[in-house]
């Protein structure tokens, strides 16, 4: 099963929806226990919702529970040094790359452990360029991990 993390009103044939508005799939709160047993989902899309949320450790280490072992997300978000993440004024923090390879891979387990994260198996990140927003482009940060 797929999960569509934060669809908004873009509900994803395939995927189960989720979203705190009424025609997700699955209406609930993200900044809350999700509603889905352990192991439930083979694969997560987060398309731009990390930003919108209070607690992204708590974001990531809902979306590693319900993850199957060796599942996989995908994540995307702007970039907060790039100069259209904070003209949002619904963004409430900013995530670059090194947020997600400082705090979430194996090579940094103390750190992990620190924060209270789960540990991901293999988490790439990078930075593009994306030339389709109001101001001309954003700088999106896009994410990729296993379980």
């Amino acid at each position: 099963m797929k999960l569509n993390i934060g669809c908004g009103k873009t509900n994803l044939d395939g995927y189960v929806n989720v979203d705190i508005i009424e025609s997700a799939d699955v209406s609930c709160d993200l900044n809350e226990d999700w509603p889905f047993y352990d192991g439930s989902f083979d694969e997560l899309l987060a398309m731009h919702i990390i930003e919108h949320l209070q607690d992204g450790v708590h974001f990531l280490n809902e979306c590693w529970r319900v993850l199957k072992p060796g599942g996989t997300i995908h994540l995307e978000t702007t970039d907060p040094t790039g100069g259209y993440h904070w003209s949002d004024p619904t963004h409430i923090r900013g995530y670059g790359p090194h947020a997600f390879l400082d705090h979430c891979q194996p090579t940094k387990a103390r750190e992990v452990a620190d924060y209270g994260m789960k540990m991901w198996s293999k988490v790439e990140a990078k930075t593009l360029m994306d030339s389709n927003y109001p101001v001309g482009y954003a700088l999106i940060v896009v994410v990729d991990m296993v379980k």
